[in-house]
């Protein structure tokens, strides 16, 4: 492959697996190689390149003779993912809280003060939403000062994304998390170690029923 068509297929991975994980393709939909060249005007030879490369990453599965379909996150991972995230969160907790600055929690509660003031139901809140939602959890990841713990839960970014826009979804969840996160951060506040590591663990709890409770079983 030449140069320039491998700096496409990079740009196309990119941007295939930013609309995957917004949910712009679903979960089970078929990849049309032809629609997504004219798309963005491409030959079909790097949206092949594309596929492949997101396929090594989990987001597509490629069928023989079928097609490319985004891929599924099977509810084992889902759940393995999500008890590593209460274990490991829960002791970031713990452990960072004697870090953070009341600088850093003017700044949290600030934004959220924001997006309290956007429009109820808007894309621009929900967006806002998820960014600060990932923005705590980023902050007590980097706050727990255990290297491992920031690389685990690292590696686990895009199917972490995955999850997070999933929740979004149920219309319901947005509010709830946005009041969980700002229960995390009183408690934060307070300095309040068991309330902290309790409120981060319904949060991620909360998160793992609501998918769970929609999700249908072996999906």
């Amino acid at each position: 492959m030449s140069e320039t068509n491998q700096r496409i297929a990079d740009r196309l991975l990119y941007q295939l697996r930013a609309e995957i994980l917004e949910l712009k393709y679903l979960p089970g939909e078929k990849l049309s190689e032809e629609k997504i060249s004219q798309k963005y005007q491409v030959s079909r030879s790097p949206v092949r390149v594309a596929f492949g490369l997101l396929e090594q990453e989990g987001f597509v599965v490629i069928k023989p003779q079928s097609g490319t379909f985004v891929a599924e996150l099977p509810n084992r991972k889902i759940k393995d993912i999500m008890e590593i995230r209460i274990m490991l969160e829960v002791y970031a907790v713990r452990i960072g809280i004697p870090k953070i600055t009341d600088e850093q929690l003017d700044e949290l509660f600030k934004l959220y003060d924001e997006i309290s003031g956007m429009e109820e139901g808007s894309e621009g809140k929900g967006k806002a939403v998820l960014e600060a939602d990932q923005h705590v959890h980023d902050l007590i990841w980097e706050l727990s000062g255990n290297t491992e713990i920031k690389r685990i839960l690292s590696g686990y970014h895009y199917s972490i994304r995955w999850i997070q826009m999933i929740n979004a979804r149920y219309a319901e969840r947005l509010p709830s998390s946005e009041e969980e996160i700002r229960a995390l951060l009183k408690e934060i506040r307070n300095r309040n170690v068991e309330g902290a590591c309790e409120a981060m663990r319904q949060h991620l709890l909360n998160i793992n029923r609501k998918i769970f409770l929609n999700k249908p079983e072996g999906e």
